[in-house]
């Protein structure tokens, strides 16, 4: 990593990339666009963001506006919407799919934070991992074939090795991160990579993760002690999304269904249908219904992945039709920039390398079509407590 304000590659000006939720937006995000540009150097910040749908299968807390907003004011320059495609995903695809997003914006860098980790502890983990292969499929093959889930059976399999590395490789950061770097390394024009490691606490401030915030809100709790001033204030005048607000609505879902209509809903296998449609009945209570679908095979963010599949009716067909587009037409939406990011904005558009939809038309609209109808759905559970998401918006602008 240079410390002239350049990247090594081609001695382009540095762009730093990062792939975040903001779920919510918190001290310890806002330290990362903080520490990531300082240490380097960039003179841009790019954040691709999940929209209302995030990776764990949930909506977002509050809406992918108000989100990109307090990343604007903490130090990003430019927040783009990641297609629901790329986000509605398990570890290693979430990281193909915006990694290979976020390197069409013409990032030279990739800024992500980790547990403990350094990059070079990551790096070493993905060298090792390259080297035994082999084994670690095979291990992963008879976990599988016990019944574990296959985060599980990855996570067993690790640690039937000798000499494995130090670090906790169960930590979704940990995973997370080592997704990116392999992404990376297995892409053209690879970008450089800094990981960092995240603060507990910072001027006395107790930096709480996305989990706890939203564990903390659900039990009342104010948001001015959790989260920076520019998401506190939004926090309480959002209404607040969870699945408590959306299982009635999926409750509607699954009656509408029998298990052979439910086989065509992207994520469907192993028979799980029948245990969906069995325990639906069961309670009108979400984490009583959730709890009851968890198993060995199964975790909580992989029955919530095809729970919102199903919530949204988006079907296999429809869903590797979108998975074709992000390869031939990959397309995200502006949610807002400052100068320096409508500078690197009209850049990007006029290298053509990707859709930037700043203004949604109908032709726009079909490129955009599972966040867009993500969104309709969130709006209607808050029975239009969430304002429109689309058609009537235009990029927040930071001056």
């Amino acid at each position: 990593m240079r410390k002239d304000g350049f990247s090594e590659l081609k001695n382009k000006p540095i762009v730093l990339g990062i792939i975040a939720e903001y779920n919510p937006f918190h001290y310890g995000h806002a330290y990362q666009l903080q520490a990531l540009r300082e240490i380097t150097r960039a003179q841009t910040v790019i954040v691709l963001m999940s929209g209302n749908v995030v990776q764990r299968g949930e909506f977002a807390l509050v809406d992918k506006w108000k989100r990109a907003e307090a990343a604007l004011k903490s130090g990003a320059d430019l927040v783009l919407e990641a297609p629901i495609v790329a986000s509605l995903q398990g570890a290693d695809f979430f990281a193909k799919y915006n990694v290979q997003l976020i390197k069409q914006c013409v990032v030279t860098t990739l800024g992500f934070g980790t547990e403990t980790a350094s990059t070079e502890e990551l790096k070493e983990f993905l060298d090792w991992q390259n080297i035994h292969k082999n084994a670690i499929d095979r291990y992963i093959k008879e976990a599988l074939q016990e019944g574990l889930s296959y985060a599980a059976s990855y996570h067993f399999a690790i640690h039937q090795l000798e000499n494995v590395p130090t670090f906790d490789i169960s930590s979704p950061n940990h995973m997370l991160a080592v997704q990116y770097i392999k992404a990376n390394k297995e892409s053209l024009n690879q970008m450089d990579i800094v990981a960092l490691p995240r603060l507990n606490s910072q001027d006395g401030q107790i930096i709480h993760s996305g989990s706890e915030i939203r564990q903390k809100l659900k039990k009342e709790e104010k948001p001015q002690e959790l989260v920076p001033q520019s998401m506190a204030q939004l926090l309480e005048e959002s209404y607040l999304m969870d699945w408590d607000h959306a299982y009635p609505f999926l409750r509607y879902r699954l009656a509408q269904h029998q298990p052979e209509s439910l086989r065509h809903i992207w994520g469907m296998r192993e028979g799980i249908e029948h245990l969906l449609l069995k325990n639906i009945y069961l309670t009108n209570n979400y984490n009583h219904f959730l709890e009851s679908m968890l198993s060995k095979r199964w975790t909580k963010s992989s029955i919530q992945r095809i729970l919102m599949s199903i919530l949204l009716d988006i079907s296999t067909s429809e869903w590797h039709r979108w998975e074709a587009q992000l390869y031939h037409q990959p397309t995200v939406q502006v949610l807002g920039f400052t100068e320096a990011g409508q500078k690197h904005l009209k850049s990007l558009k006029s290298q053509h390398k990707m859709t930037m939809i700043s203004n949604l038309n109908q032709k726009t609209a079909s490129l955009f079509s599972g966040n867009l109808r993500a969104d309709a759905i969130m709006r209607m559970i808050s029975s239009d407590e969430i304002s429109e998401q689309n058609f009537t918006r235009r990029p927040i602008i930071i001056k």
